[in-house]
């Protein structure tokens, strides 16, 4: 690794892990603000309150908590699995998310190569990706759902593997939803227009003028010149990305940390929420750095200014 690519690359993950203590010290500002707690859901428990806070927890400072997030002492649910580890929790429902982001990402770009090379497939990337995430996807389900039904009655088919009950994994449901997360809520529409843009700059650069002139190949090239921008989109967009995990994974039935989140708020599940939250933080965050780092690594021009 070149000095210069050492220093920059520090830089950035010491930025990442400040930007991650001022996550959690807005979570949990947030969490004290929101109204109610877990104690309102339990019938009669008034009476028991200030009995209920200390064993929960819940009055703790906010200094206390954060040393026990920066510590990864997550504490257990308190409302959604009653006494399971959050920790243990978070982990579980990650895994089952991750397929759906690290599908998302390059899916997102792969499809946006042939997109922004046609002015047609660029107004329907625009009309896709103008549709919110959750009617995506909602759409998706419906129409299999409607026509593995049909056939089924029509005693064409059998219930076919795929066809999965929402409490059983589903490799195309999967599938499906990474797809509904590369597409829509804008995202396909960006890094097509981005990559269109990138590319005319490139066509009216020196360098390609000079390869042409020489009779070289420009292929790979232009792929080169074109990566570090299109992983800045990227990890530009990564937010919104694991943002709609939490109402694509509802819809779609997966068992992944954005449904546990809604659930977690919904039960007012505080460590829990906070503790997935987290997650979904750092995952932003992760995945920014990585973008970034991969960016620095391909563009030698950024490891010398940073």
């Amino acid at each position: 690794m070149s000095p210069g690519l050492a220093r920059a690359a520090l830089g950035r993950i010491a930025g990442a892990a400040f930007s991650l203590i001022g996550v959690a010290v807005l979570l949990q500002l947030m969490l004290r603000a929101a109204p109610g707690d877990p104690i309102d859901l339990l019938p009669d428990a008034e009476g028991q309150r200030a009995a209920l806070e200390a064993a929960w927890g819940l009055d703790r400072s906010l200094l206390q908590v954060l040393m026990d997030v920066l510590q990864g002492r997550l504490g257990e649910s308190l409302a959604l699995r009653p006494g399971a580890a959050v920790a243990g929790l978070v982990v579980e429902a990650s895994v089952a998310s991750a397929p759906l982001l690290l599908g998302a990402l390059p899916l997102s770009l792969l499809l946006a190569v042939p997109v922004a090379r046609s002015g047609r497939g660029r107004a329907v990337a625009a009309a896709l990706s103008a549709t919110p995430i959750f009617l995506f996807a909602f759409g998706w389900v419906s129409l299999i759902n409607e026509l593995t039904f049909a056939l089924m009655g029509a005693g064409l088919v059998s219930a076919p593997p795929w066809f999965a009950l929402p409490d059983q994994p589903s490799a195309l449901r999967t599938a499906l939803a990474a797809l509904s997360l590369a597409v829509a809520s804008g995202n396909l529409s960006a890094v097509a227009n981005h990559l269109l843009g990138e590319r005319s700059r490139a066509r009216a650069s020196g360098w390609r003028e000079a390869l042409v002139a020489r009779g070289e190949p420009t292929a790979l090239p232009m792929l080169r010149n074109l990566l570090p921008g299109a992983l800045a989109l990227l990890g530009a967009r990564s937010a919104n990305l694991v943002g709609g995990l939490v109402v694509l994974e509802k819809v779609m039935l997966v068992p992944g940390a954005g449904a546990m989140l809604w659930d977690a708020a919904l039960a007012r599940d505080y460590p829990l929420a906070l503790g997935l939250s987290l997650a979904a933080a750092t995952a932003v965050v992760g995945l920014s750095l990585g973008c970034e780092l991969g960016r620095i690594a391909l563009d030698p021009r950024l490891q010398g200014g940073a």
